[in-house]
């Protein structure tokens, strides 16, 4: 099931690409500006190991603030990536245990999230040079990813309930434009 949902997020995006120059020319600029700054920071990460533990102890707050960035962020670009919504299986009989495995692998394929995971492993190879430290290094790139990716993931996901609402939508950015005429009485909704 996870190979699968995995197929079809690329399936999407690759038609997606295919039907729109704007989507095609984001990701082509997203994805070299995440290789500009994995570029950039994943060495200067790496060159960590070989200085004194108090400079690569710098990593552990650069990465909790980069991951609380990463939540914080999806609340003003929610809406981006919501191709393999949840509430889109739910006529599938799937178990909701496969579906989210599923859904987290292919969370993981996006541009923004390898260059997350690029740069957890550079921090990883920070803390080589301690190999005491190495073992929750480890640790905390990958749970610093998965609560990124998980808390990104949930920020969208109850916002799109949110803006769903009638309430929402008039809260939002939509409720600047005109609505269609209600079919019973021809005014704005």
């Amino acid at each position: 099931m996870t190979l699968l949902v995995v197929r079809l997020r690329f399936t999407m995006w690759r038609t997606a690409m295919s039907r729109s120059s704007l989507h095609l020319t984001s990701s082509v600029v997203g994805g070299l500006v995440a290789l500009g700054v994995v570029g950039v920071l994943g060495p200067a990460l790496a060159l960590l190991a070989a200085r004194p533990v108090r400079l690569t102890a710098l990593t552990v707050p650069l990465f909790a603030t980069f991951t609380l960035m990463w939540v914080v962020l999806s609340l003003v670009a929610t809406g981006v990536d919501n191709v393999l919504d949840p509430a889109r299986f739910t006529v599938l009989p799937l178990r909701p245990r496969e579906l989210a495995r599923g859904l987290l692998a292919a969370a993981y394929t996006g541009i923004p999230a390898m260059m997350f995971v690029l740069l957890a492993l550079a921090q990883v190879v920070a803390w080589a040079g301690h190999p005491a430290a190495l073992p929750a290094a480890l640790l905390a790139a990958a749970l610093g990813t998965l609560t990124a990716i998980l808390g990104s993931r949930a920020v969208t996901s109850a916002l799109a309930r949110v803006m769903g609402s009638r309430g929402g939508r008039l809260v939002g950015p939509s409720s600047s434009r005109s609505s269609p005429s209600c079919r019973s009485c021809s005014t704005s909704c």
